[in-house]
């Protein structure tokens, strides 16, 4: 109120000379008190009621107007407005933290979990399975280790018994020391449940026939297991490498019929498989001797030695080339992996054996290469080490056979 004095004194009602409550006269008494409460500052200790009867101007001609004033204090019912609060009151307000809590996102950093990812990537276990191939094939570097250390004294044994021996000038070529025997057919045969039809051409009576009973197992004449395996074709003998190198491809191994270079290297310079003097002695090898004639009579060009035996012999019977290789000449002519090309004969001997001009039969195959002559053949010419027969891959004949080479498989497989 003094504030207000200050700032308008003449405004205060007791101090205007034209405000009604002037011109009515009002209650002397009345009014020095009501001036005195303005003029002396009220005790704060008074309570807010009084404050109000103080300082609030009543004209006396109204009997009790603070009556309606004291309704006035029913306003504190605006104090129910903090029940507005109590709407308002939005202590679901505090439970948007319940939005922080699904907004609490912090799972969503569990997604770096994804390093997991590096997990996976991890891969060194890639490299775990890298070496399993390496050690599976173990067994094959065993065997081409074997096949290396190969000597005429210390041959490869294969799992039939076969031996093998380095070719002299053939890096990584091994040929078998013997030509194939009959068990070791055997075993393809019954393996492979093999039966061979169609016969084989048999000398008989001084001549050589078809004979439709022919086979492997019964050539004719009398074999034992380790005699060396006649009446078969460059065909089967196929057959043969390609089921005994399936039989061995853990070790690493293949094999196959010689090349004509190969059979020539093992063979070597000299002009017979023997040596170079003509004839040979009685154990160099198994040609048409003199005990050929007492059954064949006038059969005639029969060598001069003696080999006691009229058809084959059992392998390695003679004498052993330089090499260390048994049989190059003589018992059976051995079928090689090339096709016949007259070339490879000599013109004198083209011009003794007009036959060996012919490289392409009738039919369009080739003919195949045929080294080392057999116990029916006799003569300077035949019995030379450069000499080349053929025939075609199809025929048999109980003076044919064949010899096999290994080699390690490329790659390892």
């Amino acid at each position: 109120m003094q504030n207000r004095l200050k700032k308008h004194p003449s405004s205060h009602p007791l101090l205007h000379p034209n405000l009604p409550s002037c011109r009515k006269g009002l209650n002397h008494r009345r009014f020095l008190q009501v001036r005195k409460s303005q003029l002396n500052p009220p005790n704060p200790l008074l309570r807010t009621s009084q404050l109000h009867r103080s300082r609030i101007p009543i004209p006396l001609h109204q009997s009790r107007p603070p009556t309606r004033q004291p309704a006035k204090p029913a306003k504190p019912a605006a104090p129910n407005k903090p029940a507005k609060p109590v709407e308002t009151a939005q202590p679901a307000a505090p439970n948007k933290p319940a939005k922080q809590v699904e907004t609490a996102q912090p799972a969503k950093p569990a997604k770096p979990a994804k390093p997991a990812k590096p997990v996976e990537t991890v891969r060194p276990a890639k490299p775990v399975e890298e070496p399993e191939p390496i050690e599976e094939p173990e067994p094959e570097p065993v065997g081409a280790a074997e096949l290396a250390a190969a000597t005429p004294e210390l041959p490869y044994v294969n799992s039939l018994g076969m031996e093998f021996l380095p070719v002299p000038g053939m890096q990584g070529v091994y040929m078998c020391r013997t030509e194939t025997r009959v068990k070791d057919f055997q075993a393809y045969a019954k393996a492979a449940d093999y039966t061979q039809t169609g016969g084989a051409f048999i000398y008989k009576g001084g001549k050589r026939l078809l004979d439709s009973s022919a086979s492997w197992d019964n050539p004719g004449f009398k074999q034992g297991e380790e005699h060396p395996v006649s009446c078969v074709s460059w065909d089967e003998a196929h057959a043969f490498c390609a089921w005994l190198s399936k039989k061995e491809k853990k070790k690493g191994l293949s094999y196959r019929l010689p090349y004509d270079a190969e059979w020539s290297a093992a063979v070597g310079d000299t002009v017979f498989p023997w040596g170079n003097k003509w004839p040979g002695s009685a154990r160099d090898a198994n040609y048409f001797s003199r005990e050929m004639e007492l059954e064949y009579p006038g059969y005639g060009g029969a060598t001069d030695s003696s080999d006691e035996h009229t058809r084959t012999a059992p392998v390695a019977s003679f004498r052993a080339n330089a090499s260390g290789f048994y049989d190059l000449g003589g018992n059976l002519w051995e079928w090689c992996e090339n096709a016949y090309r007259n070339t490879m004969n000599p013109p004198e001997i083209l011009a003794a054996y007009q036959l060996l001009r012919w490289e392409v039969h009738r039919d369009g195959k080739p003919y195949r290469v045929l080294r080392g002559a057999a116990w029916s053949n006799r003569g300077t010419k035949m019995l030379r080490s450069a000499f080349h027969n053929c025939n075609h891959p199809t025929y048999r004949s109980n003076f044919y056979g064949f010899r096999i080479v290994v080699v390690e498989t490329p790659g390892g497989r």
